[in-house]
């Protein structure tokens, strides 16, 4: 690829990367931070989700190229949990206590 072809390919994609936003946040269970969770967020009709997996604090963050309503899915101890999020262009926080009800973990809002 000539050298004025990569760069009109970066002047194009530049844009689409300054859009992309961040989630982040912390998962906690009572007083505990839930270390390695894994979280899929699925945002409109794009099928692919974007993963991450929680820290030793119980943090996390993902870069969501989607502007939106998301899914944000938890698993954990063989467990799992959904919660509706939306994505922004700037960073925006989601932190949120997993609560075991059955089976399946209930994400509510801290």
């Amino acid at each position: 690829m000539a050298n004025g072809t990569k760069l009109v390919v970066i002047l194009f994609a530049l844009p689409l990367v300054m859009q992309a936003g961040h989630m982040y946040g912390t998962l906690r269970r009572g007083n505990s931070p839930v270390s390695g969770a894994d979280l899929k967020i699925t945002c409109g009709a794009n099928t692919r989700p974007y993963v991450a997996r929680t820290d030793g604090e119980g943090a996390y963050r993902i870069r969501v190229a989607e502007n939106g309503r998301c899914i944000l899915e938890v698993s954990f101890d063989g467990r799992s949990g959904k919660a509706e999020v939306f994505s922004y262009n700037d960073p925006v926080k989601y932190d949120f206590e997993l609560i075991l009800q059955g089976k399946e973990y209930i994400l509510r809002p801290r």
